[in-house]
């Protein structure tokens, strides 16, 4: 109801003022059996509830006749923000415990700076583009990959974090996860600049 029915309030209410939209998506929309990085112009193919209402609401927003843009972000990350934990904060936390579980070696998520977000939408306010940006970092990792650049960043030797693989995993998980989630911010940088 919130990601579908309040975004189609909002929706009207900016239609009926000529306000520009930012509405705010995921990669959580597509399956992550592309092999390529997913541009904005790949069709929304979600595999669980959340992905599901998170690409209703995009055809909300596309067949509203307003002016928006829909940004899709894609594991945001913060230097300083405690109270949410985000992947990267969830990652050392694990390395100071000791208790890092293994992470999957076997597919791929798009890490993206918080700051960066903030810079694109300084952007997008100005600019106003209509369609779909992908608000992403320029470099998509594994899990594995990303948890052993962390290990380095915050002093921790990379050797300790342990390899698992998403698809061991996903025989015993109840919830469908995307296997590669690679995005492209070509786009994006070209339209924001």
């Amino acid at each position: 109801k919130v990601n579908v029915d309040g975004t189609k309030n909002v929706v009207d209410v900016c239609k009926e003022h000529g306000i520009h939209l930012i509405h705010v998506s995921t990669d959580f929309v597509f399956d992550g059996k592309k092999e390529t990085p997913y541009t904005e112009d790949d069709p929304a193919s979600p595999i669980e509830w959340y992905g599901e209402t998170k690409a209703m609401a995009e055809e909300v927003v596309q067949n509203s006749g307003a002016s928006y843009t829909i940004i899709r972000l894609s594991y945001p990350y913060r230097a300083t923000y405690d109270l949410k934990p985000d992947l990267v904060k969830k990652i050392r936390a694990g390395l100071e415990s000791g208790k890092l579980y293994p992470q999957f070696s076997d597919s791929l998520v798009t890490p993206t700076f918080i700051d960066d977000i903030a810079t694109a939408l300084d952007k997008i306010i100005e600019k106003k583009p209509q369609g779909i940006l992908h608000i992403v970092g320029s470099d998509s990792m594994s899990p594995y990959i990303l948890a052993q650049k962390v290990a380095t960043a915050y002093g921790f030797d990379p050797s300790i974090v342990k390899q698992g693989s998403l698809e061991e995993y996903l025989k015993t998980a109840a919830r469908p996860f995307a296997k590669t989630v690679a995005m492209s911010n070509q786009k994006a940088s070209q339209v924001l600049g």
